[in-house]
């Protein structure tokens, strides 16, 4: 059994033993193998002797999206009353998602006004800055504010970057066509690769 008084704010490694599962459950960056309460990844073991739960402060922790997170997506297809998307990166974190993550974005949290046709506020391909209002059972957005909404839009004929040329509307400066859409303020800041 690891020595409790001596495992507590150390570093360990994945494999590493923390407890006796009899004595402690397993938490977060832990598992129970054999009896024992093993680290699951590197960090800084934690014994909550009230709880009984052994866990690991990680090094690198996993990218979690939370109520609150203002995130990054691509529009991935466009429904009556919801657009589906996936959450590119967590603004503000260094590291990406684990694996593809899946978001909603409906209708009613689009703008602070009425959207009859969400084909007029948004398309497919659109990146766009939102919030993150509700994780279970599925994550769901909102581009309500005026610092979210699409941040980077390509034009549906040619492919080419949409310019902004005033409030929502978009333009196509090879194609010369003119777009709607529910943009960020800050339209056309972001420039990572998509």
């Amino acid at each position: 059994m690891a020595d409790e008084d001596n495992i507590e704010g150390k570093m360990v490694m994945p494999g590493d033993e923390l407890a006796v599962s009899e004595e402690f459950e397993p938490g977060e960056y832990t598992f129970e193998e054999g009896g024992k309460v093993r680290a699951s990844a590197v960090g800084w073991a934690h014994l909550d002797m009230k709880d009984r739960v052994a866990r690991v402060e990680p090094v690198n922790p996993l990218v979690r999206v939370k109520v609150g997170d203002v995130v990054i997506a691509r529009v991935n297809d466009i429904k009556k009353a919801l657009a589906l998307t996936e959450v590119l990166k967590v603004v503000g974190k260094e590291r990406g998602l684990p694996n593809m993550t899946d978001a909603v974005l409906h209708v009613s949290k689009v703008a602070n006004r009425f959207v009859d046709n969400l084909d007029n506020e948004l398309h497919i391909r659109d990146v766009l800055r939102a919030k993150v209002t509700q994780i279970e059972p599925n994550i769901q957005l909102s581009t309500q504010d005026d610092n979210h909404g699409v941040i980077y839009a390509i034009c549906d004929g040619c492919s080419k970057p949409l310019q902004s040329i005033g409030t929502g509307k978009l333009t196509c400066k090879d194609c010369e066509r003119t777009f709607v859409r529910k943009v960020a303020k800050d339209y056309g800041t972001w420039n990572e690769a998509v």
